[in-house]
C-alpha cells in the first residue's frame, strides 16, 4: 500500500513540475509571438515586398522572426526528448496518457503560434529546411501524442 502510494505522490509530482514548465515555455512562446507580430508594424499585405519597406523595419523584422523561428525549433527538439522520457517511464498507462494530454495541449498552442512564420513573410522568403524539417518532426510528435491518448476520456468521464 505504502509503495502505491509513494508511487502517486511521485507521478503528482512529475505531472505538476511538467504542467509548470509547459507554463514557462508558453511565455516564452507568447512572448516571441508578441514581438514577431509588434515586428511587422510596417505592412499588412502579406506575402511583403522588401524593396518598400524601410532598412531598419526590416533588419528588425528579420531579428525578431529568426528568434521566434529558432525558439521554435528549440521547441521542437525538446518536446521530441520529452515524448521518449514519457513513453520509456514505468508509470501507468493512465498516468502517461494524463502527461501526453498535458503535452498535446503544448503542441497545439506551439503549432497554432508558429503558422505565423508560414503567413507573414516577404515575396521571396529562402527556403528553410531546418523550420520545415521542425514542422514536418511538430507533426510526428503530434500524432504519436494522439495515439498514445487514444481511450482516455471515459477516464476522465467525458
Amino acid at each position: 500500500m505504502s509503495n502505491n502510494i509513494d508511487n502517486n505522490l511521485a507521478f503528482l509530482k512529475v505531472r505538476n513540475g511538467l504542467w509548470s514548465s509547459l507554463q514557462r515555455h508558453l511565455n516564452l512562446i507568447y512572448e516571441a509571438e508578441e514581438a514577431f507580430n509588434r515586428s511587422l508594424n510596417f505592412t499588412d499585405v502579406y506575402p511583403f515586398d522588401v524593396s518598400l519597406i524601410d532598412a531598419d523595419k526590416l533588419e528588425q523584422y528579420w531579428l525578431v522572426r529568426n528568434n521566434f523561428r529558432n525558439l521554435f525549433i528549440d521547441e521542437v527538439v525538446q518536446l521530441e526528448t520529452l515524448v521518449k522520457a514519457v513513453k520509456s517511464k514505468k508509470y501507468e498507462e493512465a498516468d502517461k496518457k494524463e502527461l501526453y494530454l498535458l503535452i498535446l495541449g503544448y503542441v497545439d498552442i506551439i503549432k497554432s503560434v508558429s503558422e505565423a512564420l508560414d503567413i507573414y513573410n516577404p515575396t521571396l522568403l529562402p527556403k528553410d529546411e531546418e523550420l520545415t524539417a521542425a514542422k514536418s518532426q511538430l507533426c510526428r510528435i503530434t500524432k504519436f501524442i494522439r495515439l498514445q491518448i487514444r481511450g482516455v476520456l471515459p477516464r476522465f468521464g467525458i
